[in-house]
């Protein structure tokens, strides 16, 4: 998945320096030993100049509380400034898309390149007060964002724009910008008669802002769990049992060990743990986390639907869909019975072999005839193992985290004729441009072949820690746009994972689903830093939702290709690559 960072201006996605970074280290080389943190000596990696130098250093990650706050203010009150001076000296029959348009967009660039940042606090900086203010700043954007959807005088310029002749000189980038910029008034009630109408959409709006941000703080910061005996987490890999928490002698937890609902646990309990009621638990017990966001959902559906129905749409979901490639909830609808259609006897007859196999492993003194959601993973993870040889903890041992990261880079180098060059943790500066101190900071060049310029940042922060976002996401971290005297402002881009971290035993080893799940959201990594555009609101990943995720779906295929995998691996004891057939056996 990627991430939409909160627009400042979109207010319908709710719920939903100080050294020199020239030399730095390649990806080129990407042997390894199964070092304790994963970490690269440096004696065994090539020490380069990167091809050429940085137009700027990276973002710094230095803010407190206090200053998340100001510097949403005073963000907010620059851009409000040049709504008010376009307002003031631009009467409508003098509207163009240059007089309106161009300096309301630049206003925007500007604030989207500080405040995705600011915003990025609340989903992985390891300290509570940093992410409190950094959801009140969300607060503030957005608040924002819907006075100036509500802004009358701004509509009747943009209106004045969008029906004047000069559109058809427009080139495609800056028409779609004046077509989502009208669209953005209208869908906040600007096309309703002035009175109460009005007034009840900035109230919803205003809510459903609050709604989101409560609702994603509290899956944020949730560190429920289970206690269970070591019996009944039977099966479960012993590298993920030695991560988890063990109960103290006087605690609830005597005896027993604690399983969160956080990827590293949930995942290999549900593939591998042999007591069905150990499964269930863990399902029930993460299907019904956080039950204070069921209310606000609740109330969320209910406000998005009479705001949709105030606007003239019958529901929510066609007012969604009006400006995406598939543009109706029928042809959406139409599409999905087909596809059930086609897929429905495929379905039984695959469900017929998981129920054989659960009776198969139960017996037939044990089996009730049923086979529930909390058997799927356990049963499918058993069928690939025993139709298909697949052994996913052996798989995993050729693919240490930190060496396949710098594969799959030095892959997207290759595709993209790009060079990414990271920065040493030992750079005195390095601190202040991550925001902890597992992340990785890369820069990212065009290569020597392709002419050298700096593209951007790469961050990877691939550990799960209390409080940070807990699934896997790409974050904008600062978009690219191209301001009014031509110049590029060049991207920043997240990879926010939760991975097992590595133990001193051995890496953090990753499974073929693992490796889907890196290459894919690398790929929206790599959409996010060669993405080249005007305006900001269309950088990246930030374009039509229902067709960003292709770029990375399409990558997704090179692990279904059976020498990639080879090419790819390298197991963490030995080196040696992937035997042939195990890829063969994974791929079929």
């Amino acid at each position: 998945m990627f991430h939409v960072p909160d627009s400042p201006w979109d207010t319908d996605n709710q719920l939903t320096s100080d050294s020199d970074p020239t030399m730095r280290i390649y990806i080129g080389d990407t042997s390894e030993s199964h070092l304790q943190n994963e970490e690269l000596p440096v004696a065994s990696m090539q020490s380069k100049t990167a091809p050429g130098g940085s137009p700027h250093e990276p973002p710094l990650f230095d803010a407190t509380p206090e200053s998340l706050i100001q510097d949403s203010r005073r963000l907010i009150e620059q851009a409000r400034k040049v709504q008010d001076e376009v307002v003031n000296t631009i009467p409508p029959e003098a509207a163009t898309f240059a007089t309106v348009v161009s300096p309301l967009a630049q206003a925007e660039n500007l604030l989207a390149r500080k405040s995705h940042i600011i915003k990025l606090y609340q989903a992985v900086s390891p300290d509570p007060e940093l992410r409190d203010a950094s959801n009140r700043t969300k607060k503030l954007f957005s608040d924002f964002a819907i006075e100036t959807a509500l802004r009358e005088d701004l509509f009747v310029l943009i209106n004045a724009v969008s029906k004047g002749s000069e559109k058809a000189d427009l080139d495609a980038e800056a028409t779609l910008y004046l077509q989502t910029e009208h669209r953005k008034y209208l869908s906040n009630g600007l096309g309703l008669p002035a009175g109460p109408a009005r007034a009840r959409i900035r109230e919803i709006r205003k809510r459903m802002s609050e709604l989101s941000i409560e609702f994603q703080r509290n899956l944020n910061e949730d560190s429920s769990g289970i206690w269970f005996t070591s019996e009944e987490l039977d099966g479960v890999p012993e590298d993920t049992l030695r991560r988890l928490e063990v109960g103290t002698a006087d605690g609830e937890g005597r005896g027993k060990l604690r399983l969160t609902f956080q990827y590293p646990d949930y995942f290999p309990a549900m593939d591998f743990a042999k007591n069905e009621e150990t499964r269930k638990r863990v399902f029930l017990g993460n299907e019904n986390r956080c039950k204070q966001n069921v209310p606000l959902f609740q109330e969320t559906l209910l406000l998005r639907d009479e705001a949709a129905r105030m606007l003239g749409y019958p529901n929510h979901a066609a007012f969604r869909l009006e400006d995406k490639m598939v543009k109706s909830p029928y042809a959406i609808n139409s599409f999905l019975q087909d596809l059930r259609s086609r897929l429905v006897a495929r379905r039984d007859q695959e469900l017929q072999k998981l129920k054989d196999l659960k009776q198969s492993d139960l017996g037939d003194q044990s089996y009730n005839g049923h086979y529930y959601l909390w058997d799927q993973r356990f049963y499918n993870r058993m069928m690939l193992e025993q139709r298909f040889s697949v052994d996913q903890q052996k798989f995993a041992e050729y693919f240490p985290l930190y060496t396949t990261t710098m594969a799959m880079l030095h892959t997207f180098e290759r595709l993209f004729g790009l060079a990414f060059v990271e920065y040493h943790k030992e750079d005195q500066s390095h601190a202040r441009h991550v925001w902890h101190d597992d992340v990785r900071l890369f820069g990212v060049w065009d290569s020597e072949d392709e002419g050298g310029a700096f593209i951007g940042y790469l961050y990877l922060d691939l550990y799960p820690r209390p409080g940070k976002f807990s699934h896997t996401a790409n974050f904008n971290v600062q978009p690219g746009f191209t301001d009014s005297t031509n110049t590029h402002h060049h991207p920043s881009t997240a990879l926010i994972c939760n991975f097992p971290a590595p133990m001193p035993s051995s890496p953090t080893l990753l499974k073929h689903f693992d490796l889907l799940s890196l290459f894919h959201e690398l790929g929206h990594g790599i959409h996010d830093l060669v993405a080249r555009t005007t305006y900001a609101r269309f950088h990246g990943t930030m374009t039509v939702q229902d067709f960003c995720e292709a770029p990375s779906q399409m990558l997704e295929n090179w692990c279904w290709d059976i020498g990639y995998l080879q090419e790819l691996s390298s197991h963490y004891v030995t080196g040696e690559k992937l035997p042939e057939q195990m890829a063969r056996d994974v791929v079929r």
